[in-house]
């Protein structure tokens, strides 16, 4: 479901922290089923969304437009709420570690879940910022809208581009620090992925020799990636320097009915979650929230982080280099800890 029209930042709650950085934050969470971003307004607060008229006429929400845009006022939040979750975006010097607590403080009885930093650097003979993706050795990973001088890959068809520079090129100004508070999954991966270069990556479905093509949309890049032609294709690998494949798998409970999660779940997510079963599934929860249309195939759902229960994964892995090499599930877990970058965009 997506939001209203509008400048986000309008919507968006500003505070300052003690060090004088200004931090956006912004809350979201399930009214009667529909998606609604929560607003402050002087102590009272309202929800506003979009969806179908038919969804906000059964859940009661007041129509601003006849696209389907709504606001609902919220004087019982803990009640009428599920799922709330906040995501907080702070700018700050480089050598500067944002204090969670103080962030904390101004969402209440939401605790902390997640969180990830990147640098904004300034690179040579580079009229706009990068961002700094990850780092290897004396090498960096860098993202900007226009092409870095050398090596660049044109990483999706929204512009970006990626290129490996040296360090000793890089102008560090200041780093973005995202944290997400409340209703956030535990990064969970399925699908087809390898270990290459001592990070974990997930395959695009060309699997074809010699090359490993791994999904453009993975917020990192390994070193040894081979340059795109066209943006939105997968960034090839050399299967020589696959160290490790897995087919990670998720298991879970929706409502009573036990289902294969059939997409990775990540802090960053926001739309649906595709699930199987070979029982049938109920067309809404218990919050009116539409898990299919009726006459959907009844085996095949889109659900949210909450509707999931006892959810629990497994892995096959198979070892491709000789070496030891660590699990594929450390790797995973440290890469999303230390280098992962914030996106809007769904993964």
């Amino acid at each position: 479901m997506s939001q209203p029209s509008g400048p986000r930042e309008d919507r968006s709650q500003s505070f300052t922290l003690a060090g004088g950085w200004e931090a956006r934050s912004t809350v979201t969470g399930w009214w009667r089923g529909l998606l609604v971003e929560v607003v402050d307004l002087d102590g009272r607060l309202e929800g506003r969304g979009s969806a179908s008229p038919a969804e906000v006429e059964r859940a009661g929400g007041e129509l601003v437009d006849r696209s389907g845009a709504f606001v609902v006022d919220l004087s019982d939040p803990v009640h009428d709420l599920h799922g709330v979750r906040a995501r907080v975006s702070t700018r700050h010097p480089s050598d500067v570690t944002i204090s969670l607590t103080e962030i904390g403080e101004h969402l209440p009885r939401l605790p902390h879940m997640f969180s990830s930093s990147l640098d904004i650097a300034g690179l040579l003979d580079h009229a706009e910022p990068v961002e700094v993706v990850a780092r290897h050795g004396q090498e960096a990973l860098v993202r900007g809208t226009r092409p870095a001088p050398t090596g660049s890959i044109r990483l999706d068809r929204f512009g970006n581009w990626v290129s490996w520079v040296q360090e000793s090129a890089l102008d560090v100004r200041s780093s973005v620090t995202t944290s997400w508070f409340g209703a956030v999954p535990p990064p969970m991966p399925v699908g087809s992925w390898v270990e290459v270069d001592g990070g974990a990556y997930p395959l695009a479905d060309d699997r074809s020799e010699p090359l490993v093509a791994l999904d453009p949309s993975f917020p990192e890049v390994p070193r040894p990636a081979t340059e795109s032609q066209r943006p939105g294709l997968p960034i090839a690998v050399p299967w020589t320097t696959v160290q490790r494949t897995s087919e990670p798998r998720i298991q879970a409970r929706v409502m009573d009915v036990h289902v294969e999660v059939e997409r990775s779940l990540w802090p960053w997510s926001t739309s649906g979650i595709r699930v199987r079963s070979t029982d049938p599934l109920p067309e809404r929860a218990s919050d009116g929230f539409a898990f299919r249309s009726p006459g959907s195939d009844p085996t095949t759902a889109f659900v949210r982080w909450i509707d999931l229960r006892d959810v629990s994964g497994s892995a096959t892995s198979t070892d491709v280099a000789s070496s030891p090499q660590e699990p594929l599930a450390v790797i995973c877990a440290r890469t999303l800890t230390d280098d992962v970058i914030d996106s809007d965009a769904d993964r």
